[in-house]
């Protein structure tokens, strides 16, 4: 409900402007900046001599909130007074200095810092806060929910990460609703989540661990209803769950634009918390990717323990499915560095440091970029025999198979051709190897190779308009962008061209929506890709990147559509946009269809399309039945790839294993590990299992403890960790029989 700050009517998510006095509506004021307040007799006054009360922001359960000034330091703050009607309270006392010493211990950037807090001689208790410039999350879903995947998945990282640092510190926040969320706009950078307001948080421990008494006992419900637990609910002990269960709620409405559960009382509410199911978001909502959907339901278990236990379990599942699915996410916001800093300015003989944003900007995407190892070179393009070298695009993978009895590895599982960045130390130091005569030619021979292609790249833009209006029917040429796995890691993590600043042609805008595609800029790209298609809507290229661009966003159905345009226009002759077809196709569970579009790819390219063959397994070993079929996918594949593909060798050990081929699986995962350099967690964890079923008790044992080893965060650690404890126990019992 939108809610007029000055008459104070409610009306529906679909009105902008109150009907009565033409006021722009707002969010209801639960949260500081929600709507403004009349002045009050508090304006103006000093606190403490150092904090000035400039403004009221707006109203929460505990006081006031007021934009301020630090006078000693001239700095812009937020102070939150506690009401008047409750500075008598001991209780209500004791729960405000609570609340600062919860976001106190809270040293996170999604967590809302805390500076100050103090009480001044005419009974004034206030908690000094940084300053917030921009909207609660409640208003941005009153307004647009609901929000497409990919956004969503972006903002529940972020609040997740903050759940999670206060989880880590011994807090219970209890309180988490969108009201309490924060989204602050920074120039030229995504939004920045803050969770705020801890004032009912429970300190589960104190510094030392020692568990500490809390304000609320057994069998007080407290909280708002419509993100409490059940546990919550019925006034039970609290856990870290307990907040799992609220995030759940709010992804859920992020995705669908409403509550699991609503009712005309908080005694209704609470009932259906305990004793009714939520309805599947997909029923709301076709669109959102069945994974994802997942996710929130686990997070909505009646049962606390069936629930992530904490969360940072829950963050972890979350990503790891926002890797698999493709979608643009940011797990947080990171400061740049002196040494980034650096790389993009120039220092002044006064030693300033002017640095150039565009250029800043552009070294932290290609970074991000380099971390989440997604693909950066022009395009996936085939080599001399037509097949391409990888079907890279975004380092994802679809949903993952189920070895033996455990889910498969992550998305983010793929090959590296180097590990770290140490480089071997010389016999000799650099500033010496320089003044070597043939150094000096090398250098000079260098920079002036660096002139010409700066010269080249001037002309890229003209060049890459006479490719995208000289577009050959060839299939895979150099306008291609593929979704799906990579079998080698990203070698120039650099953004893809420049932004052309005046785009008038399909070609200016193709370039920028590519540039803005490998930067991860969905949003501007599916804008400049859209004109590009517009403009010239015999495009097949720029269809297929649009498609890439709106899958990353996590819009499913347009993106199928854009790839089935891609395919059309080319008379169906398009590997990449038939493969990136099957790619969405499987996310949305529809299999048939999307083995289909794999068997097309695979005809348009002549027969040779590993990873299409790779995709068309994974979903196979879906179906018992059809393990053999799978088996003989992963086959091509690994046939394909020339023999080198640990992915694949992995996937068919598991398909064999299906198949009581044990001997046949025991060699796939071997070969897995082999081509990992030994480093595949998840190859060991199935050879464990494997050992297990065949009696190999000891051989077993090492496994796990490789696997626990190699993946000490893994979601399967405590299965493993019970297993093995099973077969130590009884590799004890059977030497004491041969004793």
């Amino acid at each position: 409900m939108l809610q007029c700050p000055k008459c104070l009517r409610q009306f529906d998510a679909g009105e902008t402007v109150c009907p009565v006095d033409g006021t722009p509506l707002g969010a209801d004021a639960t949260v500081p900046g929600a709507n403004a307040r009349p002045a009050d007799a508090l304006l103006g006054v000093v606190l403490d001599d150092k904090y000035r009360l400039d403004e009221r922001l707006g109203e929460g359960g505990m006081g006031a909130v007021y934009r301020a000034t630090h006078l000693l330091i001239e700095r812009p703050v937020a102070v939150k007074v506690l009401s008047r009607r409750l500075v008598t309270d001991d209780a209500a006392r004791e729960r405000f200095r609570r609340e600062a010493r919860a976001a106190g211990r809270l040293q996170h950037t999604n967590a809302v810092a805390v500076t100050d807090f103090g009480e001044t001689r005419d009974g004034v208790v206030y908690l000094v806060m940084e300053l917030l410039e921009g909207r609660p999350l409640r208003e941005v879903l009153a307004r647009e929910a609901p929000l497409d995947p990919a956004r969503a998945v972006s903002l529940m990282l972020q609040i997740s990460a903050a759940v999670e640092a206060a989880h880590e510190a011994g807090i219970i926040h209890r309180d988490l609703k969108p009201g309490n969320i924060f989204l602050v706009q920074r120039h030229d950078s995504p939004h920045i989540v803050k969770v705020l307001d801890f004032g009912i948080a429970k300190i589960a421990a104190d510094e030392e661990g020692n568990l500490i008494d809390t304000l609320t006992g057994a069998g007080v419900m407290i909280g708002t209803p419509r993100y409490m637990s059940p546990e919550q609910c019925d006034g039970a002990q609290l856990s870290p769950a307990s907040d799992v269960y609220s995030l759940g709620v709010i992804l859920y409405e992020m995705l669908t634009g409403q509550t699991p559960f609503t009712g005309i009382s908080p005694l209704a509410l609470a009932l259906k918390h305990s004793s009714e199911n939520p309805r599947p978001p997909r029923e709301l909502v076709a669109s959102i990717p069945p994974a994802l959907e997942a996710v929130v339901l686990h997070a909505l278990e009646k049962a606390a323990e069936s629930r992530p236990s904490d969360a940072g379990e829950f963050r972890r599942e979350l990503f790891a499915v926002a890797e698999r699915l493709g979608l643009e996410h940011s797990a947080g916001f990171s400061a740049p560095t002196i040494e980034t800093l650096r790389d993009a300015g120039t220092e002044t003989p006064s030693g300033r440091l002017i640095i150039d944003i565009e250029r800043l900007r552009r070294s932290r995407a290609a970074a991000q970029t380099s971390e989440l190892g997604l693909p950066t070179s022009e395009e996936d393009v085939p080599d001399t025999s037509g097949r391409p070298s990888g079907a890279g695009g975004g380092g994802s993978q679809p949903s993952a198979p189920r070895p033996l009895v455990s889910p498969a590895p992550a998305a983010k599982e793929v090959e590296s051709a180097a590990v770290g960045g140490v480089r071997p130390k010389t016999g000799r130091d650099w500033k010496e190897w320089v003044t070597q005569p043939l150094a000096f030619v090398v250098i000079i021979s260098a920079a002036l190779i660096l002139v010409f292609g700066a010269v080249l790249l001037r002309r890229s833009p003209v060049r890459r308009g006479a490719l995208a209006d000289a577009r050959t029917n060839r299939a895979g040429d150099e306008s291609e962008s593929a979704l799906g796995r990579t079998l080698s890691s990203a070698g120039d993590s650099s953004p893809l061209g420049s932004p052309v600043e005046q785009p008038r042609t399909a070609a200016d805008f193709y370039a920028n929506g590519t540039y803005y595609l490998s930067i991860r800029s969905y949003d501007a790209a599916v804008r400049d890709l859209r004109q590009a298609a517009q403009l010239q809507p015999d495009f097949p290229e720029a269809h297929n990147r649009l498609g890439v661009a709106l899958m990353r966003k996590g819009q499913f159905r347009d993106a199928i559509t854009e790839f089935q345009t891609a395919v059309e226009q080319r008379e169906g002759k398009y590997p990449t946009a038939q493969y990136n077809l099957g790619f969405v196709l499987q996310q949305q569970r529809e299999n048939e269809k999307a083995v289909e579009a794999y068997r097309k790819a695979i005809d348009a390219n002549g027969g040779d399309y590993p990873d299409a063959y790779y995709q068309i397994g994974s979903i196979l070993m879906e179906t018992p039945a059809r393990a053999a079929e799978a088996a003989d996918a992963f086959r091509k594949a690994i046939e394909q790839n020339k023999g080198r593909d640990p992915e694949a060798q992995y996937r068919l050990g598991v398909a064999l294993a299906q198949q009581k081929d044990y001997a046949g699986a025991e060699a796939a995962f071997r070969e897995a590990v082999n081509q990992r350099g030994g480093d595949f967690a998840f190859a060991h964890y199935n050879l464990g299992l494997l050992y297990q079923q065949t009696g190999r008790t000891e051989e077993a044992i090492k496994e796990f403890e490789t696997y626990l080893q190699q993946a000490p965060g893994d979601e399967n650690r405590y299965r493993a960790e019970n297993t093995l404890r099973d077969l130590r126990r009884q590799a004890a019992r059977e030497k004491a029989k041969q004793r």
